[in-house]
């Protein structure tokens, strides 16, 4: 009854990287002191912490430091600590990147989450729009990705190596990449799954300056659908070989987005328990 998370990330298509041992971090402070905070992006390396920008760029922000590194050479070997000073950066708020994969995080209940990384195709690209759902009707739930960036700074180039993909769920938290139809190639940003009037799930996806992408679902049985009600709050689906199935619905999950409020059940099942916020309880027979 834990629920688990899909949770979409940077990737690890990009000249950012980090570990536990030579973390990315981010530095915020009024660095210049003229009442505007600065944002500066770190690394770590031989347990040195050196800034991620280029000499020209920060400068543009921080045009005081230009008398500090008047040559491209003396800055290139400046830490953090060489460009600003103690006081400075202790009264930074800093921000430490733990994984730039985009990950299932799996809820173990009092325990300690654990957080898995998908396979390397989900790494392409930032991922921003996520569906979970059975795509393929073998009762299994499936993932739905897609993404791409084109907001980038210039010298990083737009990340769009991204063109949707799906990973098929083998039920037992393992998740492999399928050939599908669903294609998207653009700025990948919102994902929903509605219900047309005779209970076809449909996906559509928005992409940033582009055209809205619409997709139907063939599979699985639409006669085993059940539709919310507004106070509905999650689901337990019986199978007849005695497990069970918790689905929460939500109201916006993604990115910035919001499917219809439904359930899907499985062949295999045979009652469906629906609570309420108000933990009201009814039940559903097949």
């Amino acid at each position: 009854g834990y629920i688990d998370y899909l949770v979409g990330n940077h990737g690890l298509n990009s000249r950012y990287t980090t570990s536990a041992e030579n973390p990315l971090q981010i530095y915020v402070n009024d660095f210049s002191g003229n009442g505007n905070n600065n944002a500066v992006i770190t690394y770590t390396k031989d347990g040195k912490t050196y800034p991620s920008h280029p000499r020209d760029d920060l400068m543009q922000q921080l045009p005081g430091l230009r008398k500090k590194f008047l040559l491209y050479h003396d800055y290139a070997n400046a830490t953090l600590h060489d460009i600003f000073s103690e006081e400075k950066i202790k009264e930074a708020s800093s921000f430490t990147v733990n994984t730039m994969q985009t990950s299932l995080v799996i809820n173990h209940g009092n325990s300690e989450w654990k957080i898995n990384p998908l396979q390397v195709e989900a790494q392409f690209a930032p991922v921003f729009g996520s569906l979970i759902n059975d795509y393929d009707g073998d009762g299994n739930d499936d993932l739905l990705l897609i993404g791409n960036d084109y907001s980038a700074e210039v010298i990083n180039g737009r990340y769009d190596a991204f063109n949707g993909l799906m990973l098929k769920g083998n039920g037992k938290g393992n998740f492999l990449k399928k050939a599908s139809q669903f294609n998207v190639k653009g700025d990948g940003k919102g994902l929903v799954q509605l219900l047309a009037h005779d209970n076809t799930p449909l996906l559509i996806a928005t992409q940033n300056n582009d055209q809205l992408l619409t997709f139907a679902v063939k599979k699985g049985n639409n006669d085993r659908i059940i539709r919310a009600n507004s106070n509905d709050a999650y689901a337990i689906i019986k199978l007849a070989n005695g497990a069970s199935i918790k689905k929460e619905m939500y109201y916006g999950s993604g990115y910035l987005s919001s499917s219809s409020r439904y359930i899907q059940i499985p062949e295999s099942a045979t009652s469906v328990e629906i609570y309420s916020y108000q933990g009201q309880k009814r039940t559903v027979l097949f």
